[in-house]
């Protein structure tokens, strides 16, 4: 299952998951580029790396 965020909750997600997000002047972009975000339109991406973790 897919996660949809729209673009500032995209946004915040580059920085907090990308590998040294503050080393890049668009981490959004850099996202996408690397394959860790789908863009879907301008206003929603798809998170494409996720970790499934057991309901206890």
């Amino acid at each position: 299952m897919l996660k949809i965020l729209n673009l500032e909750e995209a946004k915040k997600w580059s920085n907090e998951n990308l590998y040294e997000a503050d080393s890049y002047l668009f981490p959004l972009e850099e996202a996408v580029k690397c394959g860790l975000l789908m863009e879907i339109d301008k206003e929603h991406f798809a998170i494409t790396e996720t970790e499934f973790e057991k309901e206890v």
